[in-house]
């Protein structure tokens, strides 16, 4: 899928949302990713500096196309 969308242009993001417990637990649990514990479901640092790192870059590029279309 990648390679697909690579050869048409498609601009890919550098950093994807990894298939976490933490991100299903949030539904069963209640809550945001940063109300987690390690007693809810295992290594919930790990699912917060995935949700930042993705944070980090998709913020400049939301910004920029907002700032365009104004």
């Amino acid at each position: 899928m990648r390679t697909m969308l690579e050869e048409k242009g498609i601009p890919i993001l550098p950093v994807a949302l990894k298939e976490k417990a933490a991100f299903s637990a949030m539904f069963q649990i209640g809550g945001t990713i940063f109300d987690l514990s390690e007693d809810s479901v295992a290594n919930p640092k790990s699912a917060v500096d995935n949700v930042r790192d993705l944070a980090r870059i998709v913020t400049p590029v939301l910004t920029s196309k907002g700032a365009e279309a104004a």
